[in-house]
């Protein structure tokens, strides 16, 4: 991939480092980061995860977000956190109760 793609790809997706060796390079990251750069973001590694993504590096500009299918408030957060907390410990739950074989 180019750094033109490689920048476009991480503005909406994380990036498996395996799907990307162009980074190992030592010129793509400094293009990529300065295309991130012109919009705002950074380049950034997990080791955790083993991927590349991109972050915000400074605040947004003072616009109204409030149509924007991105911008979420704090209900909207609450039941996301609800939803992961509910997928995330069902199955722990689920092998907890006891079975009744009659």
């Amino acid at each position: 991939m180019t750094p033109t793609e490689i920048s476009a790809a991480l503005l909406v997706a994380t990036l498996p480092t395996r799907e990307v060796p162009e980074l190992r390079d030592d010129d793509v990251p400094q293009e990529v980061e300065l295309r991130l750069s012109q919009v705002g973001c950074e380049l950034i590694y997990s080791h955790h995860f083993d991927c590349w993504t991109a972050r915000l590096a400074r605040v947004l500009p003072d616009i109204n977000l409030n149509n924007s299918p991105q911008a979420l408030d704090t209900k909207d957060l609450a039941v996301l956190a609800v939803c992961w907390l509910h997928l995330r410990f069902l199955p722990m739950e689920n092998s907890r109760l006891p079975v009744d074989e009659d």
